[in-house]
């Protein structure tokens, strides 16, 4: 409940930093065209355009260099078809090349209201700059 008064506060912030975030990325490399409107993104997420495990890697060393804590595949672990606690079910796998390209080459970044617009704008930068 203490929380609450922070709350309207806390989503304008975030909404902001999805904003900096997106705007500073270049959108030729990471997806960047996200449907923004009456979003409150707990995540800043860095999803690569193309299959580029190098590239993927370079993002991966350089969040850990900038201490920046993240998570492969998403918030959720990526594609849950592929999880190991499915492999005893039988069931009718579709076209999962989405969810598999992020799995594979999609970040998760934690949005937390105390960010900088310096500290966003400057590591979307240097992601620009791999």
């Amino acid at each position: 409940l203490s929380q609450l008064k922070r709350l309207d506060n806390n989503i304008m912030i975030r909404k902001e930093n999805l904003e900096i975030w997106l705007d500073s990325l270049d959108d030729s490399e990471y997806f960047t065209n996200f449907d923004r409107e009456g979003n409150s993104n707990f995540a800043l997420p860095l999803i690569l355009r193309k299959k580029d495990l190098e590239l993927f890697e370079k993002c991966c060393i350089l969040l850990e260099e900038q201490k920046v804590e993240y998570r492969i595949g998403t918030a959720g672990g990526g594609n849950q078809a592929r999880q190991p606690y499915l492999e005893k079910y039988d069931f009718v796998k579709h076209d999962l090349s989405n969810v598999d390209h992020i799995h594979d080459f999609g970040l998760y970044i934690g949005n937390h209201p105390e960010l900088t617009f310096y500290e966003i704008d400057t590591l979307a930068r240097k992601l620009c700059e791999l």
